[in-house]
């Protein structure tokens, strides 16, 4: 295939599953809100500031000490980003340990307190 097509197929799965999501949402009275995706996994989810690389996957703030996977932070950030749109507020969340290292979260521990938030 050429280049073009195989970006086409490529998104098609995203799109599809994306049309799927919103379907049964819709049926169960679920509101969906697609958020731009740009800077999600860049960005601080607690102060803002753009991250810095930190070994492989792991990116770190320099200006709080955050660090967590930057699959974890693109997922926290594109709640904000809906919650934002939504005209929501975060919902209060327990504090997270901070080590001596600075904040470290796991995917596991961001699954949990995003289950607490509702």
């Amino acid at each position: 295939y050429s280049r073009e097509v195989n970006g086409r197929l490529h998104r098609w799965s995203f799109r599809r599953l994306q049309a799927i999501i919103e379907y049964k949402a819709k049926l169960k009275g679920i509101r969906v809100v697609f958020v731009d995706l740009a800077q999600t996994s860049s960005l601080c989810p607690i102060c803002g500031v753009r991250l810095s690389p930190n070994g492989h996957r792991v990116l770190k703030c320099k200006n709080c000490g955050f660090s967590a996977d930057r699959d974890v932070i693109g997922s926290w950030n594109i709640r904000l980003k809906a919650l934002r749109m939504w005209g929501s507020h975060t919902p209060e969340s327990q504090p997270m340990k901070a080590h001596a290292g600075g904040w470290k979260v796991s995917r596991n521990e961001i699954y949990e307190l995003c289950k607490s938030c509702g």
